[in-house]
């Protein structure tokens, strides 16, 4: 099996325009901000991962909740290959860590939320074609 690699999203205009889009997905605990990357002449896929401080104060626990949702969207990012089209991604962790703190930082709940915001993604990309 390959392995996928997802570059990360760096620039500035990118990042500040996909978080004004109104396109978000929301599964508890991340919230999918998306752009098509056709619009902006982006060549492949960018993914943006963001786990707020004021949510999860640790350092480590941050790190640590980037690194499963890194590592659950590598394992299926395959779902998404559609056509040509190339994806500005950015995921946001809106998890609440005084109430479920075991359950959010779980690997299984992050890869359970990405499938489902995969699965929606791929739904609403093949119905505006």
């Amino acid at each position: 099996m390959k392995e996928t690699k997802i570059a990360s999203l760096k620039n500035k205009k990118l990042i500040s325009d996909l978080f004004k889009s109104s396109n978000t997905i929301k599964v508890y605990p991340l919230k999918l901000y998306f752009l098509n990357g056709n619009d902006y002449d982006v060549n492949e896929d960018k993914v943006l991962y963001s786990v707020p401080k004021k949510i999860i104060k640790r350092a480590i626990e941050r790190n640590l909740i980037k690194r499963r949702i890194k590592e659950s969207l590598r394992s299926q990012f395959e779902i998404l290959k559609i056509k040509k089209q190339t994806l500005i991604l950015g995921f946001v962790y809106i998890g609440n860590n005084k109430q479920e703190e075991k359950y959010n930082k779980s690997f299984t709940a992050i890869f359970n939320s990405i499938n489902n915001i995969l699965s929606k993604l791929k739904l609403i990309l093949i119905n505006k074609d």
